[in-house]
């Protein structure tokens, strides 16, 4: 059975960090914001399912190391921003163990932190009129509410995720990674990326 991991969460909850972290328990093939929320926010349409990525996960196609997108072992993480939780993305694949991760930070920092960010950036996604903190506002309260399981809008098996806990707890790090099948480790705790994505202490 392959592994998808589908990583949901708001800009500014923490998505990096918790993504970061699962990337050091192994070998994982990465697909960073596979839907750029700007575009849309600027008026173009959400895109179609995306039957390109839903191929190439398909994909029995070997790369230069022989190996295909789904051999044994490898594994892959998914991470989607701002969107809402049953967006199209991933359809009829088979043999694959989907799993479905949702990150909750609290409010406060989380409003706080894209307050800030939306001061130094010009990027529609961290605008702060009252249209926008509207959506996000509505968009938070979505991602709580299926974190409650109030709802049931996500794929595959649901793994709520809530940021403060994952960050300050050990124990709760130790139990993300049992849910997710994974072996154990923090060697990507204090792992951040930048904007170009390379990795530093």
């Amino acid at each position: 059975m392959r592994k998808v991991i589908l990583v949901n969460g708001l800009k500014r909850s923490g998505n990096h960090a918790v993504i970061n972290w699962l990337r050091a328990h192994g070998s994982f093939t990465f697909f960073n914001n596979v839907i750029p929320v700007r575009p849309i926010l600027n008026g173009q349409p959400l895109p179609p399912p995306f039957e390109t990525l839903d191929a190439f996960l398909k994909s029995r196609v070997p790369d230069k190391s022989g190996r295909t997108l789904f051999s044994s072992g490898r594994r892959i993480l998914i991470s989607l921003e701002d969107m809402e939780l049953d967006v199209p993305l991933i359809e009829n694949l088979d043999d694959v163990k989907l799993y479905s991760l949702l990150i909750l930070r609290d409010p406060r920092n989380l409003f706080a932190s894209r307050i800030r960010k939306g001061g130094r950036v010009d990027n529609p996604a961290y605008s702060t009129d009252e249209e926008s903190m509207r959506r996000v506002v509505a968009l938070w309260k979505s991602h709580a509410r299926e974190y409650l399981e109030l709802t049931h809008r996500l794929r595959g098996q649901v793994v709520p995720v809530y940021y403060n806990a994952w960050f300050s707890s050990r124990d709760c790090r130790r139990q993300l990674s049992r849910q997710l099948g994974l072996r154990f480790t923090d060697k990507g705790l204090k792992k951040v990326s930048d904007w170009g994505g390379r990795k530093f202490l």
